[in-house]
């Protein structure tokens, strides 16, 4: 039997692991072409818990999938699926794209590497107690999703969606807690897990256990049970932690999940492939009575085993100066009644402040702090681990079963919710505006006129209908704007300080971050998911600029001086068409533009399939019709192709040209011919949204 750490380490290091193999459950796991080796402890002769499968000779991977090491050595060789490479003498690893020397993320993004893909986040911010740092938020393209929702695929288009309205019905009886292992157990790591998941049990909506479960249990060996405790509806989407329960322990395999409280007492599970066999995700067949729960009920347990539909009691604090502060007081049986101070501490406190939308909890008072209350003592030895969602759901003797006076009246003083105001963030072509409200009130109001930018001798501003609007243009180092640049798009950073009111010699002020999302190329969207993590006010304003504007002309002579007006125009068959591309940009030293398709249509739509390449992946298509003249160079593209029959027909002829913008000072205005499969570093096809396009309609003398 292998140890509980020895376990725990051979895990989390990697899913695939060098030629020692993968430790798994049972034989059963291994591969055909794997030898099954028990892990023994010294003086040990035999063990049915653990065992390593390893791949046999002229085979190579993690010994639950091995791979002929002859073909799949080949460079094109399919072995591999997206987001893994192949290595020798481990098959199929996974590609840490967080590693790669350009981030696939976007400042201030960082780069959180998965198992065959990655993770944008935001970087949490310390300062905000009353945020549940498990909280998540995602992004699709350059959208910035609401707190609780999702990326989600809906009818063939990714859309930021409620996961609790989006979800596939897992409804399988091997799942529940009370269902004994028998005959080939289940292994969840062969499943193609697919967005979000909502447990049944014989049509009955229920919930993953929260405490662990004995092994063999749930149609598998190692049952998958949730660590962590399930959210509250105004947490959003949290990051949980599941855990499987094997001989050594409750958790030898640990690893996360996001998981999301709905409005109807239950909850949707974003599910992932666990990291081996035999894991399975468990279904708690005694959350069954949640589904029955009423609104205004929640569903509570005291052991997490016996589950129960409970009203919500409402609290109020009375005798504070202000709404964060006071006495506790509980409704209750249609009477509003006090806490007894027995057993009240800091945890209890912090149920009491969440649950009344406070910050932190300050103090947990006692002794009738606040003064005695009046009417019946609901609570007392009220015992809270301190992650409740309200107090009744803590530990106590019952409802009025006490031995307290009013003079034991239990308060709290919670941190006040701070009213940081959101500013309004302008991404322009040629300023990036940020403006707050000029009068803001508050505890610690702010001056919003004491502003500057990181550069403090950038503290202009111009007041507009009650909002001051502090300017900056839209160039790098300019007043200490940041300049990041990635192969699709372009960020501009600075931050707003702003300082309390009041003759204050000294004082810090208030940050506001900001940056602006450009696109540099004009055909592809972000191709990743950005599971910032906190909310807007808390890790800055982000905003998306639109794409560069650009113009595209027809000239009478290769000199490309005198354009044609815009309107019809006719042309003879044969002749040649000299095309220029114009982008107008701010920073015209740094940029450059590079043409990356430009193509015909007999129609005005350049998303028509029936299309004639004329530039393709930066190459000409036939380059005794096509020439490139200028491309890399400037913000001026230039080309000549020869006018000739498209598809057989003397139809109007529209041109389409798509562009990238490169940055001069790095090597990627290069004009060389690309085989674009994708932009992205793990090699993924993209979706594409509509390239900015200049449309030149084309007539011939014989009405072609």
């Amino acid at each position: 039997m292998i140890s509980e750490m020895l376990l725990r380490l051979l895990v989390i290091t990697a899913i695939i692991t060098d030629a020692s193999g993968l430790v798994v459950t049972h034989c059963d796991a291994c591969h055909d072409r794997a030898t099954c080796t028990p892990l023994l402890k010294a003086g040990q002769t035999d063990s049915l818990h653990s065992v390593n499968c390893t791949c046999k000779d002229g085979f190579s991977g993690n010994g639950m999938n091995c791979y002929n090491t002859t073909s799949c050595s080949a460079p094109t060789s399919p072995c591999c699926s997206h987001g893994y490479r192949w290595a020798t003498g481990q098959g199929c690893v996974d590609v840490d794209e967080c590693a790669a020397p350009q981030s696939p993320c976007v400042a201030p993004l960082f780069c959180v590497n998965t198992p065959g893909s990655f993770n944008c986040l935001l970087p949490p911010v310390n300062n905000n107690p009353s945020s549940n740092p498990r909280s998540v938020q995602f992004s699709c393209g350059n959208t910035v999703c609401n707190l609780g929702q999702d990326c989600i695929t809906i009818n063939g288009v990714p859309r930021c969606a409620d996961p609790c309205q989006h979800y596939t019905a897992l409804d399988e009886p091997w799942r529940a807690i009370n269902f004994r292992t028998k005959g080939t157990p289940h292994c969840d790591m062969n499943v193609n897990w697919q967005g979000w998941y909502r447990l049944f049990l014989d049509g009955a909506s229920v919930q993953m256990p929260e405490r662990c479960v004995s092994p063999w249990m749930c149609g598998t060996h190692a049952p998958l049970w949730l660590k962590s405790p399930h959210p509250v509806r105004s947490d959003g989407i949290v990051q949980g932690n599941v855990c499987g329960s094997w001989v050594t322990g409750c958790c030898n395999f640990e690893f996360p999940i996001h998981v999301k409280a709905c409005s109807a007492n239950y909850y949707v599970y974003k599910f992932v492939k666990p990291p081996l066999c035999f894991l399975a995700y468990a279904a708690d067949v005694n959350t069954k009575v949640c589904s029955t729960c009423k609104t205004g009920e929640s569903c509570v347990s005291e052991d997490k085993i016996n589950w129960m539909c409970v009203a919500t009691d409402p609290v109020r604090l009375v005798g504070g100066d202000n709404k964060c502060s006071g006495r506790v007081e509980l409704y209750h049986s249609g009477r509003w009644g006090t806490v007894c101070d027995d057993d009240w501490n800091i945890k209890a406190a912090e149920v009491v402040c969440r649950q009344m939308g406070c910050g932190k909890a300050v103090a947990a008072r006692v002794n009738g702090y606040f003064g005695p209350g009046s009417g019946p003592i609901w609570l007392d030895n009220t015992r809270c681990i301190g992650n409740e969602s309200y107090i009744t759901q803590c530990k106590h003797n019952g409802f009025e079963k006490h031995n307290c006076g009013h003079y034991e009246d239990a308060g709290v003083t919670c941190e006040e919710p701070q009213t940081i105001p959101v500013p309004t963030l302008v991404c322009g072509n040629s300023l990036i505006e940020v403006g707050l409200p000029k009068v803001l009130k508050g505890s610690n109001p702010l001056n919003t006129t004491s502003g500057h930018l990181a550069d403090p001798r950038c503290a202009g501003y111009v007041e507009n209908d009650g909002t001051v609007w502090y300017q900056v243009d839209r160039r790098g180092a300019v007043c200490g704007n940041v300049l990041r640049i990635n192969s699709t798009h372009a960020v501009y950073s600075n931050t707003l300080f702003i300082y309390p009111s009041g003759n204050i010699l000294f004082s810090l002020p208030t940050a506001f971050p900001f940056s602006c999302v450009y696109p540099l190329d004009s055909e592809i969207s972000m191709d990743i998911a950005i599971r910032p993590y906190l909310a807007m006010q808390e890790m800055g304003l982000v905003g998306v600029g639109t794409g560069a504007q650009a113009s595209m002309s027809l000239y009478h002579s290769d000199s490309f001086t005198q354009a044609y007006p815009p309107g019809a125009i006719t042309l003879p068959v044969g002749a040649a068409l000299h095309v220029g591309v114009t982008v107008k940009e701010v920073e015209a030293e740094r940029f450059a533009v590079i043409l990356d398709d430009c193509y015909a249509t007999h129609n005005a739509n350049p998303d028509d399939p029936e299309r004639h390449y004329l530039i393709q992946n930066r190459c000409p298509s036939d380059r005794r019709q096509v020439t490139i003249v200028q491309t890399g160079v400037s913000l001026e593209a230039r080309f000549t192709a020869l006018l000739f029959l498209y598809q057989e027909k003397y139809d109007d002829i529209f041109l389409h040209c798509s562009f990238t913008l490169c940055d001069r000072r790095t090597n990627s205005c290069s004009g060389t011919c690309l085989t674009r499969t994708s932009r992205s570093i793990s090699g993924k096809q993209v979706l594409t949204m509509g390239p900015i396009t200049c449309l030149i309609v084309i007539f011939s003398s014989t009405r072609f």
